[in-house]
């Protein structure tokens, strides 16, 4: 989709995309949409695809996806990139991510080098990794800078058997985005296959428990094991 403003995708099936295995990194998988104002994307299934599930990229803003379900797509199960304002909340994400080559982009959610993206009461379970926020050098767009900024990710079910959940930036990349940018992890709820391991990821280190919450986050959130 490009350039709408005010569209509704609803009550969909969009499944077993790019069969042929195009480059997952440019447009080949579920959706991908450019350019829009306020889209919803609304309770649809979105499965099996090999590439992103759910995409918004380049410029979009005002984005709302909620109530989604996004299960075993190879790329992130739902990706808003280089775009603005958005919200993200009460989807079901699961078992995405297979075809990741590390750095979170197998997360469940993942929001990249965009601004003022509220994440919410998602259940993601089982993705390559959880809920992921990522910094790249992207120019500016219509909106200004596409920089990582006013991300807030709360009361989110995390099941990670693997992988992490947190921040990373690119090489050359300034560490902005882990400093007064605003980004934050507040009363999410993690089960994790080894309560004493370092899910998270911040400062471009793997980090503990007592790290993750040292650097401010998930202070009340809650911890415990997994069945994985």
């Amino acid at each position: 989709g490009y350039g709408s403003v005010g569209a509704l995708v609803e009550n969909n099936e969009i499944a077993f995309n790019n069969t042929d295995g195009f480059e997952i990194n440019w447009e080949a998988g579920g959706t991908k949409w450019v350019k829009t104002k306020g889209l919803t994307v609304r309770g649809n299934w979105v499965h099996d695809n090999r590439g992103h599930g759910l995409q918004t990229d380049i410029d979009n803003v005002g984005t709302t996806y909620v109530r989604n379900r996004v299960e075993d797509n190879g790329g992130v199960g739902i990706l808003h990139e280089i775009s603005y304002r958005a919200k993200i909340h009460h989807n079901y994400v699961a078992r995405n991510g297979s075809l990741s080559n590390g750095g979170l982009d197998g997360s469940g959610i993942l929001v990249a080098s965009s601004s003022n993206v509220e994440v919410y009461a998602n259940r993601l379970e089982r993705n390559a990794d959880g809920l992921g926020l990522k910094q790249d050098a992207r120019g500016s767009g219509s909106r200004g800078r596409h920089v990582s900024k006013n991300f807030y990710a709360h009361h989110n079910v995390v099941v990670m058997c693997v992988g992490h959940t947190g921040a990373v930036r690119s090489a050359g990349v300034g560490s902005g985005i882990f400093g007064k940018r605003n980004n934050r992890f507040e009363k999410n709820r993690y089960r994790l296959g080894s309560p004493g391991g370092t899910w998270w990821h911040w400062r471009n280190s793997p980090r503990s428990q007592q790290e993750w919450k040292g650097y401010g986050h998930d202070r009340r959130g809650r911890f415990k094991g997994a069945s994985c």
